[in-house]
């Protein structure tokens, strides 16, 4: 009913008396503290612009305003209420939505609670199950050239073989004892993995048998510095065994090489292998580099530690939830090792992009506007929550529409980010509004700092100040008129005295 303008300390809470119409700002001190606010007045506001000072009652353990208020109602959620004309996404809001999602919001928190801590556990797995596949779109050139190898020599297996090189740094030259144990080391270990590798070739095995010692020379360089040896897989070997073999002779490659001699291991498989690591480690660095920045921007807009709390675990839920329901996708589909980046900074950026949105307009609803928690959300959600849900399905079609293309990296793009684009949408339609409605302490600014909400306080534009703006506008538009009211009596027959002056001048608004 009355709006606390100044305050010497924070106001902890604002409640109704209804027997005797007044409402109490309740502080509670000890007895030195008290003596402090004995000749005190604070001022309220009953309409924009009319301010009155009023008299603070100080009791032995607590500091009491009587205000004077203009009825006993309380402020009550008028939500419900429908206007005469109402979209469609505000009938199904007001009518089916937020009816269950107010009696429900703390179910709801306790949800995604669990969904965060069970994607937690198996959502990171999604990172390490990315792999590559470069299968040609079909009518081209390229296809048909392999499906008529395949058809020639239906034995032949149609996966591309691993590559060993030998290097010697020095001018000992590439053949001999080092060499010859790298082909031991090779042979031993394709005897391991008889399910997936078919064979190993190289000049130690070509020379051991005479059909093949003219094709030994064709596996060292001319300079006699470089050899290397393919290592060939199996036809019914799958890429998940591929990938297994190459990570291992990536490893193995790296505990031969010494001071004179560079082993190494390349071919399509390694390079996919190192590109899913590099990967790994561009994640790495979008969370050292990107998030802290995102968050130092969406803290300077926001202007608060709790909301900042609330855009964080949005963010969480969001990621960990998108990455788990892509394990089970990415099972049956092939996802390009640099997807999952991309799905990263763009998670980023929609999720921080719609907390922005929706933080925002509960401050508008809930400072400016003045209207309850309940309100406030629901006009969050029908606001800024239509801004979300427009703006996210549209990326999710376009993302979607990405897996049409025959080319695997781009529905892998299109699936991953289409995916993301959606989690988000869900999670900022039900997590925020979900904590905002279930933790009073996010719904809660007060004018001044406190040791309670030092981290809500309201920016310099908001009510508090605009009224102590309109509180000295007041003021002198009051003085002008006395001055022009003294004159005009002055001009006729002297006028009233000063006392009936101050009286005809008005007070209390005028």
């Amino acid at each position: 009913a009355h709006k606390i303008t100044s305050w010497q300390r924070s106001q902890r809470n604002i409640m109704h008396n209804g027997a005797g119409g007044h409402v109490y700002g309740n502080l509670t001190y000890s007895e030195p503290e008290a003596h402090q606010f004995s000749n005190m007045t604070a001022k309220v506001s009953d309409e924009p612009g009319e301010q009155k000072s009023i008299p603070v009652v100080v009791l032995p353990t607590q500091v009491q305003m009587a205000l004077p208020v203009q009825d006993n109602k309380t402020i009550v959620s008028t939500w419900r209420q429908a206007p005469e004309k109402e979209d469609t996404f505000s009938y199904v809001l007001r009518h089916f939505y937020f009816p269950i999602f107010a009696k429900y919001h703390r179910y709801i928190v306790f949800a995604w609670f669990v969904v965060f801590i069970i994607c937690v556990v198996y959502g990171p797995a999604f990172l390490s199950s990315t792999r590559s596949n470069l299968d040609l779109p079909p009518g081209t050139p390229s296809t048909d050239a392999i499906n008529a190898f395949q058809d020639h020599w239906p034995l032949a297996s149609g996966w591309a073989p691993l590559f060993i090189l030998i290097q010697a740094k020095k001018n000992q030259g590439a053949i001999g004892p080092y060499s010859k144990t790298v082909d031991e080391m090779l042979v031993n270990y394709a005897k391991t993995q008889s399910d997936a590798v078919s064979y190993v070739s190289g000049y130690w095995q070509y020379i051991q048998n005479p059909a093949t010692r003219i094709l030994a020379d064709e596996t060292v360089s001319r300079d006699n510095q470089t050899m290397f040896y393919s290592v060939g897989f199996r036809k019914d070997t799958n890429l998940e065994r591929i990938n297994e073999v190459a990570d291992d002779l990536l490893k193995a490659a790296n505990r031969y090489s010494t001071d004179d001699v560079r082993v190494g291991c390349t071919g399509i498989f390694a390079l996919f292998h190192e590109m899913a690591i590099a990967t790994a480690t561009n994640m790495e660095l979008i969370d050292a580099t990107v998030l802290p920045v995102a968050v130092i921007i969406l803290g300077f807009t926001l202007r608060s530690y709790r909301h900042m709390l609330v855009a964080l675990c949005s963010l969480g839920c969001t990621l960990l939830l998108a990455f788990g329901l892509l394990v089970p996708v990415s099972n049956d589909m092939d996802i390009n090792p640099f997807s999952p980046s991309i799905m990263l900074s763009l998670g980023i950026a929609i999720c921080f992009d719609y907390m922005l949105f929706m933080v925002t307009r509960f401050r508008e609803e809930r400072i400016v506007k003045h209207k309850s928690k309940e309100d406030a959300v629901f006009g969050c959600v029908e606001y800024a929550g239509h801004v979300v849900v427009l703006s996210g399905m549209t990326l999710f079609c376009t993302f979607m529409l990405l897996i049409s293309f025959p080319q695997n990296f781009l529905q892998s793009v299109g699936v991953t980010c289409g995916t993301v684009v959606f989690v988000a949408i869900f999670c900022n339609m039900t997590l925020p509004p979900a904590l905002l409605l279930s933790f009073d302490c996010l719904s809660h600014f007060d004018p001044l700092p406190s040791r309670t909400s030092f981290c809500c306080y309201i920016p310099k534009e908001d009510p508090a100040v605009v009224a102590s703006q309109r509180e000295a506008e007041w003021l002198a538009e009051r003085a002008s008129r006395k001055r022009s009211l003294s004159g005009r009596l002055d001009a006729s027959s002297g006028g009233p005295d000063g006392k009936d002056l101050e009286s005809l001048g008005g007070g209390g608004g005028g």
